[in-house]
């Protein structure tokens, strides 16, 4: 070991930019599970409501299960108690259309609906898989290992949770043994070196996650055993709609994004003692909590089949929809209501949040922080004269409105309401005037770090087929 007090200024140093640029594997006091691989059970495949029903084949992927146990520690109390849980890993084989990047995003699950489910590969999927990134979902919490235990009592045999107090350190384990493959059972990645772990969560996994970073349970009170808890066994960290009040990180040591759609916008301003060298905030005004290309993707219809049948649907199949896909210059239609809901894709964001992390921990740019939300006197975020939201992360299409963004109303579903044709001809008095119009937003957003140019790119073909100034008849594609 080295001790020469000359050294002490640079090993200082190089402490700061490893805590900063997390390349390697973290160093942590959490305990490596036991990894196995799923037997095949009754169905054959793993349950899933979003991971697992594309055909990763397509794309060069491929898609494992794993079982994890040992035994986790409580967050709450000085209490352990073992535990088994399930993670899916989908990870790029030698026929990827781009290599493995060294990046995982791990989603921890959403039980809302007292089933796993997995919202983040749906919406960063198109993305993700194709930049060489991997994935895996984590099931950490009790309702998730009752409900699987029980759609198949053969490949989930003992799965078990004790209860959410220990869903934090279920999730840091499962963590551990994707970086550091140890002597107890499988590698989750094989022979693919993980270099970096981002985690994710959405709505109530999301607000675990708030929890797990925060040191604070829902109540507000003190999680116990949390020296930044385990956290930095991750590498990075998005937090999706937690509701937004709660935006404070004591401790903060890795780079957080805190991305609220517009229903989760909260007027509570965020700590000012979280480190912004670590914190960012971005209010995605216009984006719903489940929006109109989430309930009409075509794979949405699919679930009940792909995990009663184990029948993937083809890769390409939402992204074909999303490809044409609007945002409301389609005229009155089911966009008005509930069914139809909002058409402002928070996924555009979601990709530049992924790809901004990765390429902050490889060493690149800040992340970017956008301007928040407008609030009026009783913190209600400011509308302006179309009844779209103020301020905040403004993705191109609310730049260059065609229709209002309800996006707090019907349930977290949000409504689009086209604009009228009188408003849109003096907005845009020829095609070419919104065609210009939105590439002089689109390539903003790309500068300020907020939309990828892949991702605009897209957004200005869907443009460049439009009608406006006129509505364009819609079908139940978009096309």
């Amino acid at each position: 070991m080295l001790r020469s007090t000359r050294l002490g200024a640079t090993l200082a140093v190089v402490s700061v930019l490893a805590l900063l640029l997390r390349t390697g594997p973290a160093q942590s006091a959490v305990v490596h599970p036991t990894v196995e691989a799923a037997p095949a059970g009754l169905h054959g495949f793993p349950f899933s409501l979003g991971c697992c029903y594309y055909n990763f084949s397509d794309v060069g992927y491929t898609i494992e299960e794993y079982l994890i146990s040992g035994t986790a520690k409580s967050y709450a109390s000085t209490a352990t108690a073992p535990f088994k849980t399930r993670m899916v890993v989908v990870k790029p084989t030698a026929s990827a259309r781009t290599p493995f990047n060294g990046t995982v995003l791990a989603e921890w699950e959403n039980v809302t609906a007292q089933t796993p489910a997995e919202p983040g590969m749906v919406w960063m999927h198109n993305y993700m898989l194709q930049n060489g990134y991997g994935y895996a979902a984590i099931n950490a919490q009790k309702v998730g290992t009752d409900f699987l235990t029980k759609w198949d009592p053969v490949r989930y045999a003992g799965l078990s949770v004790t209860n959410d107090e220990f869903s934090f350190d279920v999730y840091s384990q499962a963590i551990d043994a994707l970086k550091n493959p140890g002597p107890t059972g499988a590698a989750p990645f094989g022979g693919l070196e993980v270099k970096r772990v981002i985690g994710y969560g959405q709505s109530q996994s999301a607000g675990q996650l708030n929890s797990y970073m925060s040191g604070m349970d829902k109540a507000g009170l003190a999680l116990t055993d949390i020296p930044q808890n385990d956290a930095d066994e991750m590498d990075g960290v998005i937090i999706q709609a937690d509701g937004g009040q709660r935006k404070s990180f004591p401790d903060l040591k890795i780079p957080l994004i805190h991305l609220e759609t517009e229903d989760s916008i909260h007027v509570t301003a965020p700590d000012p003692s979280n480190n912004p060298a670590f914190y960012r905030l971005w209010e995605v005004v216009g984006t719903a909590h489940v929006g109109n290309e989430e309930t009409q993707s075509p794979g949405a219809p699919t679930l009940p089949v792909t995990w009663t049948a184990g029948v993937p649907i083809p890769w390409g199949t939402d992204a074909q929809y999303w490809e044409h896909s609007h945002y409301g210059e389609e005229g009155p239609g089911l966009g008005m209501t509930c069914a139809g809901g909002v058409e402002m894709p928070v996924r555009y964001a979601l990709d530049a949040a992924l790809e901004g992390l990765h390429r902050r921990l490889r060493g690149g740019p800040p992340i970017a922080q956008p301007l928040r939300a407008e609030f009026d006197a009783a913190g209600v975020i400011k509308k302006d004269q179309f009844g779209n939201a103020m301020g905040g992360l403004r993705l191109p299409p609310i730049r260059v409105p065609v229709a209002t963004y309800n996006a707090s109303v019907c349930a977290l579903l949000g409504t689009t309401v086209p604009l009228t044709p009188a408003q849109l001809l003096e907005l845009y008095p020829t095609h070419a005037d919104y065609v210009n119009k939105m590439i002089q937003a689109v390539n903003a957003a790309v500068a300020e770090g907020i939309v990828l140019p892949v991702d605009g790119a897209q957004m200005l073909r869907k443009v460049d087929r439009s009608f406006i100034p006129l509505w364009r008849p819609s079908t139940g594609f978009g096309l």
